[in-house]
């Protein structure tokens, strides 16, 4: 994210998924989420979720009640021992080049003990890859990366191509959108060019 999408209010959205790995179905399923004190909690904006749920927010906790949902175990029903809820929320405008905002829930099934999620992060940054192709401009953060870039560009993309130094392609991205989130944890760590390729 950058700092110009923070000032600006984007919204930052979250997808919190969860499987009934047990041996029985689960008749209930409650997420709590602790929100960071760097997103803004009154821009709060449910999306959806797979099952039909309830959600309230108290003193900055996050509750989605999903009573019942019947969900069937992996072991009986795989395809429908998955489920998911999303939400969006907005950073607060005071946040700096570098400060991150980490976001992790608490999935309950039954009286069980919770299963936590790993981190998920978003740090503000300032874009330091710029290019132009076809008249289209586009940004390329974080860089250097750990493993997960973001580009955004001033209008649709057909496809991002990844190539090593020597030329070799080593990922080629079909999309139809003006911004786009790669996993490149994968990859061998050095140096690569990313070339984007617009329809006009």
């Amino acid at each position: 994210m950058t700092l110009a999408e923070v000032q600006a209010g984007t919204a930052i959205e979250y997808t919190i998924r969860f499987q009934n790995t047990g041996t029985y179905h689960a008749q209930r399923v409650v997420i709590t989420d602790t929100l960071s004190t760097s997103l803004d909690w009154n821009s709060m904006e449910f999306i959806g979720s797979s099952h039909s749920c309830t959600w309230y927010m108290s003193e900055g906790v996050l509750h989605f009640v999903f009573d019942p949902i019947f969900l069937p175990d992996s072991t009986s029903d795989e395809p429908n021992s998955h489920g998911h809820v999303k939400f969006r929320m907005a950073p607060i405008g005071t946040l700096m080049v570098g400060e991150q905002i980490a976001n992790v829930a608490n999935i309950y099934f039954d009286f069980n003990q919770p299963i936590i999620t790993d981190p998920a992060v978003f740090e503000v940054a300032t874009p330091t890859f710029m290019a132009e192709r076809h008249a289209s401009r586009f940004e390329l953060f974080p860089n250097p990366t750990s493993g997960h870039v973001t580009i955004v560009a001033s209008g649709p993309m057909d496809q991002v191509e990844i190539r090593q130094m020597d030329g070799r392609l080593v990922r080629l991205v079909p999309t139809n959108a003006s911004r786009v989130e790669l996993d490149l944890v994968g990859l061998v760590k050095g140096p690569y060019l990313v070339t984007v390729s617009s329809p006009n």
